[in-house]
């Protein structure tokens, strides 16, 4: 939004003109997205997808298997615009159809967050071990998800679900 490429007021300039109404791009995300409605889960995906067009918020399109669309009766489901590349078998539910939206345990507010402009830590309920040569040195269900634009996630356990014995270092 706001000055990026996509934006209403793009600050840069394309080295060609680029019909940008027509300019779809679509990517995939590392992010746990939940959604419910009336106390019930009825959006539990991570294989969501995000839909970015020109002077527009980005938009969460998730497999028809990860929604329960059972529990939405009045909201119909939107379908991704025409030509817009890997959302095939995708649909995106209006976001105030909904109760309360999450990104791993945390909640979300009016809408989907930009990935590309974003450094975030997250609580994750997520189970994670982590192991080396066969050796489980640590499990969790509450670590914390780093996620900083262009960069993988990173994750963060909490000392006392480490097993391996920590020592300090030069670094």
């Amino acid at each position: 939004m706001g000055t990026g490429p996509f934006g209403h007021s793009p600050a840069g300039r394309f080295n060609v003109e680029i019909p940008t109404n027509d300019v779809l791009f679509v990517d995939p995300s590392p992010r746990w997205i939940r959604a419910e409605r009336g106390g019930e889960t009825v959006i539990d995906s991570r294989r969501m997808r995000m839909l970015h067009q020109h002077g527009m918020l980005g938009r969460y399109f998730f497999p028809r298997d990860d929604i329960r669309l059972d529990l939405l009766d009045g909201v119909e489901p939107v379908e991704p615009p025409a030509g817009a590349p890997g959302l095939d078998g995708y649909v995106a539910i209006p976001w105030d159809a909904l109760d309360a939206w999450y990104e791993e345990d945390e909640q979300l507010i009016s809408h989907a967050i930009d990935p590309y402009h974003r450094v975030d830590v997250r609580r994750s309920s997520r189970f994670l071990a982590v192991s080396a040569g066969g050796v489980e040195l640590a499990r969790t269900t509450r670590a914390r998800a780093l996620f900083e634009t262009g960069l993988p996630t990173r994750w963060y356990l909490p000392r006392e679900d480490i097993a391996a014995e920590l020592e300090p270092s030069d670094l």
